[in-house]
């Protein structure tokens, strides 16, 4: 049985009902992190890798560009290495 969906004010009041406030900001070693939450922005002293280099394996569609039956034409390939 599932229940009747939420109205957009009491899902919001039941969310933040169950926010609370940091209770406070301590050092920990890295192998204690687990199931803490970062109570201040963490920003990486170098970018890592140094050059803007980045690439996904995968594919970019335009959903206007799809009609069932046609085949997509391959515009780019991007090698590995």
């Amino acid at each position: 049985m599932s229940a009747a969906p939420l109205s957009l004010v009491a899902a919001r009041a039941r969310m933040l009902a169950g926010i609370r406030p940091v209770a406070g900001v301590e050092s920990v070693p890295l192998a204690d992190l687990a199931g803490r939450i970062l109570a201040t922005p963490l920003r990486a002293p170098r970018d890592i890798p140094a050059a803007d280099c980045s690439a996904m394996d995968g594919y970019a569609v335009r959903h206007p560009d799809l009609s069932p039956g046609r085949p997509l034409r391959l515009v780019a390939a991007a090698l590995a290495g």
